[in-house]
């Protein structure tokens, strides 16, 4: 069927856009107005195991909560989204950061079979083995080339091979006042080259409070080492205590879920804009300014509207990962501790959309300049959180064979008519760049 429309839409000269979960509400990303057609992908939403059970075929339109509770049924997980309620499609596609990202690295890096469209309505499986070029390009290329409908993952096992490790985390909750010292304590766990990459820090910011998942693949029944240095910091409220159950339930449905209650998720509207430091010995000191910079902004916002500041820190096991998994991606990614820094405001009515991104755009350029003193800044704009207008192929960098002329070089391959970019409504394209 997919095969279908994207022959008319080319043949009909329309307007087009593509959605699978629809979790990224940019518009024009996933919608499109009454000249153009959508087309809703979340009828793709198929879950298949391998006979060996190592391999999930999921559907574009999936979410990853029913693909988490299909895996469990044969007693694997899947590295995916962190809320259960995002489509497949565009995670993927977008990177993936999970919430053991620095073990398992970006969830698209994990990718073994792409199944896409083309826009002349050919299908083809993109492997290392069969059409390898075009299996790397869309680690990274997004929508440039086709419509995927269909993904090989790979499941890794619900309880730890070693029966002495278990997966552990806990929540905590702390004021803003606490907030600077968490987030020193976080620079000096992201910058240490001894950190442990089974651990993760991942902090979430609001206006009023700060969360804080602390998780860790590992046999100790408390804190590792790596976690020490958040110890002297005073918490304002244990959200979830110190524990290790089941993955599935309790951590990924659980906790995930939880977070989107932990932000201020209010109505349909979002505003992303990320900008990118390196964790320099610097990056103490922007970390604070940007904090305080999110803090001023969220004072004097109109009424419904809420700010949410989320410092990704990224280490370095995942840039080799990326680099050395199933051919490497387009990322480009330097090999240097790294917080993606999201942006993302929320907001009760459609017609608050361009104040909102006005608000954000400029507390994101704020936060720019604070970077790019310091000498801190890295190009690259992580996809997933990226906001409208952002040029995300520019920041691609060239290690690896990445950059956005491979992007172009792989699109004029695979969509000689230049559909893609001539009819698709928007998303990271490269007629943007």
């Amino acid at each position: 069927m997919v095969s279908i429309i994207i022959q008319v839409i080319s043949a009909l000269e329309t307007k087009f856009a593509i959605r699978s979960g629809g979790h990224k509400p940019t518009p024009g990303f996933n919608s499109v107005g009454g000249d153009g057609i959508l087309i809703a992908l979340q009828n793709l939403n198929s879950l298949k195991i391998s006979a060996d059970r190592n391999t999930v075929t999921v559907g574009t339109g999936a979410r990853w909560r029913d693909a988490y509770i299909f895996a469990k049924k044969y007693d694997k997980i899947l590295v995916g989204g962190r809320a259960p309620m995002v489509g497949v499609g565009g995670f993927l596609l977008g990177g993936g950061v999970n919430l053991f990202v620095n073990t398992w690295g970006l969830a698209l890096d994990l990718v073994t079979r792409f199944q896409i469209v083309l826009p002349s309505g050919a299908t083809i499986n993109a492997t290392p083995q069969n059409h390898p070029t075009l299996f790397k390009a869309l680690k990274g290329g997004l929508s440039n080339y086709g419509i995927i409908t269909e993904f090989d993952i790979p499941t890794l096992p619900l309880h730890p091979p070693n029966n002495n490790t278990t997966y552990n985390y806990r929540v905590t909750q702390y004021t803003p006042t606490q907030t600077p010292a968490l987030l020193q304590a976080y620079t000096s766990y992201l910058a240490s080259p001894a950190t442990n990459t089974n651990t993760t820090v991942q902090i979430q910011c609001t206006s009023n409070s700060t969360a804080a998942f602390f998780g860790h693949i590992s046999p100790y029944p408390t804190d590792p080492p790596d976690f020490h240095r958040f110890n002297n910091i005073t918490i304002d409220t244990t959200l979830i205590p110190q524990g290790n159950a089941d993955i599935v339930n309790t951590i990924i449905l659980g906790i995930g879920a939880a977070a989107t209650t932990l932000g201020n998720w209010v109505g349909l509207g979002f505003s992303h804009r990320v900008v990118t430091l390196t964790n320099n010995s610097s990056a103490n000191t922007i970390m604070a300014e940007c904090y305080t910079l999110f803090l001023n902004a969220s004072k004097t916002l109109p009424g419904g509207m809420y700010l949410t500041y989320v410092p990704q820190g990224i280490l370095p096991s995942v840039v080799d990962i990326g680099r050395s998994m199933n051919g490497g991606n387009l990322f480009g990614l330097e090999r240097v501790p790294q917080v993606w820094v999201d942006l993302y405001m929320t907001y009760a009515h459609t017609s608050d959309t361009a104040e909102a991104t006005r608000i954000v755009e400029e507390l994101g350029r704020e936060m720019q300049g604070v970077i790019d003193r310091a000498g801190a800044g890295l190009d690259f704009i992580f996809p997933s959180t990226a906001g409208e207008g952002q040029k995300v192929l520019r920041g691609y960098g060239m290690v690896g064979g990445g950059g956005r002329e491979e992007v172009e070089r792989v699109a004029g391959v695979y969509d000689k008519g230049g559909v893609m970019q001539r009819l698709q409504s928007g998303g990271y394209l490269l007629r943007d760049v």
